[in-house]
């Protein structure tokens, strides 16, 4: 497997809970969050970070495990790991996309989304 850097990407890894310190004052092409947004406590914060880091045609990427009106919110194990404080549904990232000025690209109904900014606020 080739690493971001190898691939002569420029690239930054962030968590607010694992990685908090990192420049978030730039812009980037595409932001790609993998087992992430479920730590933002407070996501609008976040989002509207994420929105200020991208420019028109940007791709936001997110891997997550949706909720749905099936979830069994008692025993979803997603809901008991410690650091998961926001949960997301695909109706969700619906409202992300009209908010925030993206589109869909891909939804694999589960646990990806991929949106690209077509707008700005």
């Amino acid at each position: 497997m080739i690493t971001f850097d190898e691939a002569d990407y420029d690239a930054v890894g962030y968590d607010p809970i694992f990685q908090p310190d990192v420049d978030l004052n730039r812009r980037y092409d595409a932001v790609v969050s993998t087992e992430t947004f479920e730590h933002f406590a407070d996501s609008r914060r976040e989002l509207d970070r994420i929105d200020a880091m991208l420019p028109l045609g940007g791709f936001l990427a997110v891997m997550t495990l949706f909720h749905d009106e099936t979830t069994d919110w008692i025993d979803w194990w997603y809901l008991r790991v410690p650091s998961h404080v926001a949960f997301y549904s695909m109706r969700t990232f619906a409202w992300i996309a009209e908010r925030y000025g993206f589109e869909e690209v891909f939804n694999d109904r589960t646990r990806f989304v991929m949106l690209r900014k077509t707008a700005s606020r």
